[in-house]
């Protein structure tokens, strides 16, 4: 019990330039900890919070637009996340952007000008890749809205029984 009460604490406090904040509403727990979502782990998050993600959302407290504003945000930690990866990548082992574990993250950084003109100029194309092209050859359509159906309907894989 001191466990469960020690990781709702926990959960209850979102730090903001060194002041803490309560949160007392579970969707607004939910929506802090979507922000700070790893989106390589969204269905393993999912499965963990589906009962919490659907019951805020069936009662009108998690709505798509809140829920897409929290991914944005851990959009854009992936993506700036991606660019630390591809560039220790280049560095190590002289792997290009399209070698990334997740060239879709790089395509969305210059699409949506995430990434500054200095950071695009210093990623590390293949041949044929350039900053024009990146993002059509490896980029995704509607990549919020594909995580937030990953969100609310993770894909759940069975175990087998072994005999």
């Amino acid at each position: 019990m001191f466990k469960n009460n020690l990781v709702k604490k926990i959960l209850n406090y979102k730090f903001n330039q060194g002041k803490e904040i309560i949160i007392k509403k579970p969707h607004e727990q939910l929506l802090y900890q979507i922000e700070d979502l790893n989106l390589t782990r969204i269905n393993y998050f999912s499965k963990i919070k589906l009962q919490e993600i659907k019951k805020e959302y069936n009662l009108g407290h998690l709505t798509d637009k809140l829920i897409e504003s929290s991914l944005k945000v851990a959009l854009i930690n992936q993506v700036k996340k991606e660019y630390s990866t591809m560039q220790f990548l280049y560095e190590k082992i002289n792997q290009f952007a399209d070698r990334t574990p997740h060239p879709e993250f790089i395509a969305y950084g210059i699409k949506h000008k995430i990434y500054s003109e200095k950071e695009i100029e210093e990623i590390p194309f293949d041949l044929l890749d350039n900053a024009n092209n990146y993002p059509k050859k490896y980029g995704k359509n509607n990549l919020i809205k594909s995580y937030r159906n990953k969100l609310l309907n993770p894909n759940i894989k069975k175990k087998l029984k072994l005999i």
